[in-house]
C-alpha cells in the first residue's frame, strides 16, 4: 500500500528539485538544495557555496519555496490515491518541514548508506 504513496511522492520530489534521502516505516523523508551534479563544483568536485549573502538567502527561499510547493502537492495527492485504492480505511498523513545546515556522510564499508544529519532534521 504504502509503495502507491512513495511512488507518487518521487515524482513529486522530481518536479519540486527535491531528493528522496530515505524511507523509514511509514515516513519518507527528502531534502532539496543538497549538492548535486546541476551545483557548481570545483575541479576536485567539491560544492561551491555562494559568495555573497544575497545569494545565500535567494537559495534558501528558492529551497523553502520547492519543499513547501512538494508539501502542498503531497497533500493533494494523498486523497486522490485513498480513492483510487478504495481502501477500507484511508491513509492520513502529516508533513514537517526543517530548514537549516545539514551534515551528509556516506558510512559503512561493505554496506554503503547515506546517511544525513542535523538539527533541521
Amino acid at each position: 500500500i504504502m509503495s502507491e504513496f512513495f511512488d507518487a511522492f518521487d515524482v513529486l520530489a522530481g518536479k519540486h528539485q527535491l531528493q528522496r534521502l530515505k524511507l523509514i516505516g511509514d515516513a519518507y523523508i527528502a531534502a532539496c538544495g543538497l549538492p548535486c551534479s546541476h551545483i557548481e563544483s570545483d575541479n576536485n568536485g567539491a560544492a561551491l557555496a555562494p559568495s555573497d549573502a544575497t545569494a545565500v538567502s535567494d537559495a534558501y527561499l528558492t529551497h523553502l519555496a520547492h519543499v513547501v510547493q512538494f508539501s502542498a502537492e503531497v497533500l493533494k495527492v494523498i486523497p486522490e490515491i485513498n480513492q483510487r485504492m478504495r481502501l477500507d480505511s484511508e491513509v492520513r498523513m502529516r508533513v514537517g518541514i526543517g530548514c537549516g545546515d545539514l551534515c551528509t556522510a556516506l558510512i559503512g564499508d561493505e554496506c554503503r548508506s547515506f546517511e544525513i544529519y542535523g538539527d533541521a532534521l
